[in-house]
């Protein structure tokens, strides 16, 4: 018997048992084709991305009355954000990003049993679990991150410093400049994928973009191989970097 758990709420916390393994997706490229006259091959063209793809989880349930296990299935899935965690014991090394569009329909056998087929749309990165743990870089200290798969990841950075902070941030060859004109202990978040950074005060997030310049016009990344990460400059303790790897 296999499990998923979406937006953190286990399938079988619900009574949802899975009849139906889920199949071993893999996304399309988000492709140009463009046909020339005359030749007789058109031409490709390939952002670089993939497009989403479904993920679907055939399953049953019993209760009596079918009703009232059914409502509580429809509240989990469709009170949920998009683009919500979703994770089974299928291939456990990895999550995706996840949306359940809907409807739900609920198939009702003697009011005993219910039969019910999920869909979720799926970004295509199947994150793995191992890029969530955080690699710690004292700072001054040049350490070399490897990205053990062929695709680059967007890491998130935590910046811890005291005083009058002025720091240089290398994540494999691009330069993040910091600056905060303040004498006090900060710590600061930079989402390479969002190209945001924040503080958070009194448990709220507030921007400091205007705090962070760049050297290139393009997002900091993990390339795949070794690469070097490294926090230079005065008033900088540490910083923490979950790398965000991800696979197909």
């Amino acid at each position: 018997m296999g499990n998923f758990i979406f937006n953190g709420i286990s399938a079988a916390d619900l009574g949802l048992e899975v009849i139906q393994f889920p199949a071993q997706y893999a996304p399309r490229k988000n492709i140009t084709t463009i046909t020339i006259p005359g030749r007789q091959e058109p031409l490709h063209q390939w952002d670089g991305s993939y497009a989403p793809f479904t993920k679907r989880y055939v399953c049953w349930f019993k209760a009596s009355p079918v009703a009232g296990q059914a409502h509580r299935v429809k509240q989990w899935l469709l009170s949920a954000p998009a683009g919500a965690r979703l994770e089974d014991t299928f291939d456990e090394d990895v999550f995706h990003h996840a949306t359940f569009i809907g409807g739900v329909d609920i198939e009702n056998t003697l009011d005993r049993f219910g039969r019910v087929t999920l869909e979720f749309e799926c970004a295509a990165p199947a994150y793995l679990k191992s890029g969530e743990m955080p690699v710690r870089i004292p700072a001054n200290t040049p350490t070399i991150v490897r990205n053990d798969t062929p695709f680059p990841a967007y890491p998130l950075l935590t910046i811890h410093g005291t005083g009058n902070l002025g720091c240089v941030v290398v994540v494999g060859g691009h330069e993040i400049d910091i600056h905060w004109g303040v004498t006090s202990t900060r710590t600061i978040y930079f989402d390479c994928a969002l190209y945001e950074a924040w503080e958070m005060v009194d448990g709220v997030e507030q921007p400091v973009n205007s705090s962070i310049k760049t050297t290139i016009h393009s997002f900091p990344q993990l390339a795949p191989g070794d690469n070097l990460v490294e926090a230079k400059g005065v008033g900088v303790d540490h910083i923490e970097l979950v790398p965000r790897t991800w696979t197909l």
